[in-house]
């Protein structure tokens, strides 16, 4: 096959993968509209019924009762304010307008925030936690899997095995536990939020950085802890299946050094490793969702559970977009990657192509 030809059937796979990742965006977007209006509950009413308190209820059908006529003015001012006194097919066109400007108005539940600063603000706190975790993850547990599978001992295998089980705990229980442990038995940490109380806000001085990392214990490690375990266990198995290759056999008969054979086998077992990036930072995302409340830590997932329990569609619309935009493009972006890495692989994706 020439070089051209290669290019252009690596192009086609390229805009092939790319409109099946668009088709599934477009699905999942259209889910993320319809699924929370199917409730029969008007986010407006939910949002007076937690303002006024006991002052109103909500009847049948999810619609304010018993209010007075001040009330039922501010209630349609509200309708009004966030575009839900429209006909519906104006709203789904508002919709994908909202998607397409990444303008999405004020939040229902934090009013009169608006939804862009309150997503920029979680997002920073969730990749503050989540991205560090992912790395130390990473590297700490394919260092574990390899010094487990390179040289087996006992102790070795009783800290590999300890997280094993650790990684089929639920996040949420670990963290549970941390905070038993760590916060109320033996209170080293404390129980909740990125940093104390007598800060306004982050400051760029040690005294903060010192409190920060403090409050920045717990939720770290009950994330970390089953990461580690998770690419220990991929590590360790992917050696154990490298290990009995044709090419480890050829390179023990011609008299290569162990040393240098481990390093083969870890080039191509580490491959693997590196495919699980994006499926262990959307499932960070999705874990962190129940960490984050249990810590109180103002990230992403904390978010996802205000604007679901009080229906702020646009709260609820931005964050899920960007969630989808995580998974969509980055499972592309690592079939692509994948397959510059491994060229057997990616010699398939040019194949498949040429038939």
């Amino acid at each position: 096959m020439s070089k051209r030809s290669h290019y252009k059937y690596f192009v086609r796979f390229l805009v092939k993968r790319l409109i099946y990742s668009l088709i599934v965006l477009i699905l999942g977007l259209n889910l993320l509209y319809f699924i929370p209006r199917l409730m029969n509950i008007n986010p407006v009413d939910v949002y007076l019924y937690r303002v006024l308190g006991g002052g109103v209820g909500l009847g049948a059908g999810g619609s304010i009762s018993g209010v007075t006529g001040t009330v039922e003015a501010v209630r349609k001012r509200f309708m009004e304010l966030f575009g839900l006194d429209k006909p519906p097919l104006q709203q789904y066109l508002l919709y994908w307008k909202r998607l397409f400007t990444f303008d999405f108005g004020f939040s229902y539940a934090e009013y009169p925030k608006t939804v862009t600063s309150i997503v920029t603000k979680a997002l920073r706190w969730t990749l503050i936690l989540v991205i560090p975790v992912l790395i130390t993850g990473f590297v700490a547990g394919t260092y574990l899997g390899l010094w487990v599978a390179l040289n087996p001992s006992k102790a070795k295998n009783t800290l590999f095995y300890s997280f094993i089980i650790l990684q089929q705990t639920p996040y949420y229980w670990l963290a549970m536990i941390l905070i038993y442990l760590l916060a109320i038995a033996y209170p080293v940490f404390p129980l909740k939020g990125a940093y104390s109380e007598k800060w306004l806000g982050p400051t760029l001085s040690f005294d903060f950085i010192v409190d920060f990392l403090w409050h920045y214990a717990l939720p770290f490690l009950s994330l970390v802890i089953p990461i580690t375990g998770g690419y220990a266990a991929g590590i360790r198995a992917a050696i154990a299946s490298e290990a009995k290759s044709n090419y480890v056999e050829w390179c023990i008969l011609l008299g290569f050094s162990r040393k240098r054979i481990s390093k083969y086998v870890l080039r191509a077992a580490i491959l693997p490793q590196i495919t699980w990036f994006p499926l262990t930072f959307v499932g960070l995302l999705s874990q962190s969702l129940l960490v984050e409340i249990v810590f109180g830590y103002p990230g992403i997932g904390y978010y996802i559970q205000l604007a679901t329990f009080s229906l702020d569609y646009p709260l609820m619309e931005a964050l899920f977009f960007i969630i989808m935009l995580i998974i969509t493009f980055g499972y592309l972006f690592m079939e692509i990657l994948y397959g510059l890495l491994n060229p057997k692989l990616g010699a398939t994706y040019v194949a498949e192509e040429g038939v």
